[in-house]
């Protein structure tokens, strides 16, 4: 069965699947920058990494989730009538 839902629901869902996308980015960066300090402290096994490197992801701002919901709700509101599939 389908549900309708009014403009608000659709909004909050299209905020949280941002919200999602974003923050699944920033972990992966996360992961990544963790690897590249796990290789430097394998290949200089005297020097230790203290900290964040310089290049570590912050975390994500209410206005990084609000343009992915918005080019989301752009991706909805394409007129695709003329497509065929």
């Amino acid at each position: 069965m389908s549900e309708n839902k009014n403009g608000y629901e659709i909004r909050l869902e299209l905020l949280h699947l941002a919200q999602s996308i974003i923050s699944e980015n920033v972990h992966i960066r996360r992961e990544w920058d963790e690897r590249k300090r796990d290789e430097i402290r394998v290949e200089d096994a005297g020097v230790e990494c203290d900290g964040e490197p310089p290049d570590a992801p912050q975390s994500y701002t209410t206005e990084e989730v609000v343009g992915e919901a918005r080019k989301l709700y752009a991706f909805v509101k394409e007129d695709t009538s003329s497509e065929r599939f």
